[in-house]
């Protein structure tokens, strides 16, 4: 990072999410439909009422398939973070990529993959990353580890699961 982190969604790649008659959405993101070509498309419907989760995908402009957990099935919400170094100076790493995954795990231990959140990260040097010329006074950032961290807290609470 250096001193100062400047975060912006236009450097990660997030699903949209949205609520809608009571109902919880999430689509693939519209940079990624656009790279595919409309190739392959997700969305994600969370349904308190109903306790469903559908998963709606489409490959290829015309293959569909839906998949439907009922939240009886869930065991918990699994997160996970990974980052892949991609600066390093005198102080070790100086700059990272985020991945943030958001999956539902089954009481059979299978894990039902929802969302990755990409995007640039930021590593914190300080004082000492500036003076000895590793990294910049200030970096810039996703907002991938926000936007995942607030999905699956309200998959969460929609649920009623544990997120680990």
């Amino acid at each position: 990072m250096s001193l100062r982190v400047i975060t912006s969604r236009l450097l990660a790649i997030s699903p949209k999410c949205w609520m809608a008659h009571g109902q919880f959405h999430s689509r693939t993101h519209l940079g990624v439909t656009l790279i595919a070509l409309g190739l392959s498309h997700k969305h994600i419907v969370v349904d308190p009422d109903a306790q469903l989760v559908t998963i709606h995908r489409r490959l290829a402009w015309l293959f569909r398939r839906s998949q439907t957990i009922a939240f009886d099935e869930v065991a918990r919400i699994d997160y996970s973070c990974r980052s892949i170094p991609t600066g390093i100076g005198l102080l070790g790493v100086t700059n990272e990529f985020d991945r943030f995954r958001v999956d539902l795990e089954l009481h059979d231990r299978t894990l039902i993959h929802l969302w990755t959140f990409y995007g640039e990260g930021s590593v914190q040097t300080g004082w000492g990353g500036v003076l000895f010329g590793d990294d910049a006074t200030f970096d810039l950032a996703g907002d991938q580890e926000d936007a995942s961290e607030r999905f699956s807290r309200v998959l969460s609470v929609m649920m009623e699961k544990p997120r680990d």
